[in-house]
C-alpha cells in the first residue's frame, strides 16, 4: 500500500510467484486501484500486459486450476 504518494514520485513493483503452470497459453492483467477491488477507483487497467506460452519438456502432465500466491514488494524509485 502506498499512502499519500507525492506528484512525480516513481515506484518499482516487484511481483514473484512459483511458476507451476500447466501446458497452455496465459496472459497477465494489471490494475492500479485504490483498494482490493476494481469496483471503486480504477486508475489504470491493462489487459494482456504479458502473454506467454508454457510447454512441458520433462514434467508429469496435469490439468486443472491453481492459485499462485504472489509476493509483492513496492519501493520508491530513486531514479
Amino acid at each position: 500500500v502506498i499512502r499519500n504518494p507525492r506528484v512525480g514520485s516513481e515506484y518499482l513493483f516487484t511481483i514473484a510467484f512459483p511458476a507451476n503452470f500447466g501446458v497452455g497459453s496465459y496472459s497477465v492483467q494489471t490494475a492500479l486501484v485504490d483498494r482490493d477491488t476494481h469496483l471503486t477507483a480504477n486508475y489504470e487497467w491493462r489487459d494482456y500486459a504479458l502473454v506467454f506460452n508454457v510447454v512441458n519438456i520433462d514434467k508429469n502432465h496435469f490439468a486443472g486450476c491453481l492459485w499462485n500466491e504472489p509476493k509483492i514488494t513496492i519501493e520508491e524509485y530513486a531514479g
